[in-house]
């Protein structure tokens, strides 16, 4: 669970400053919203460009640069974890 937590914050800082989509010929995006609490009401809110995932990159080249060489050091710590 600590480490879901640590990827949804780390996708969450990461896609926190998107910038507002635009069309092909470079005018701002919007999509119309329903929600139910305005009992037929809409919304107009401004569609986000695509999250990226680049920190996804950076994790897996750590895990390969620094633990797949020396694994050692973080099987000590596996081991002093008594939920493991």
């Amino acid at each position: 669970m600590l480490c879901r937590l640590y990827l949804a914050a780390m996708h969450f800082n990461e896609n926190a400053g998107r910038t507002q989509a635009r069309t092909t010929s470079g005018k701002l995006r919007y999509s119309l919203h329903f929600p139910k609490a305005k009992k037929g009401g809409h919304t107009v809110k401004p569609v986000k460009s695509p999250p990226t995932h680049c920190y996804v990159h950076n994790l897996i080249a750590g895990v390969f640069e620094e633990i797949v060489p020396n694994p050692l050091p973080y099987m000590e710590e596996l081991q002093k974890n008594p939920c493991s």
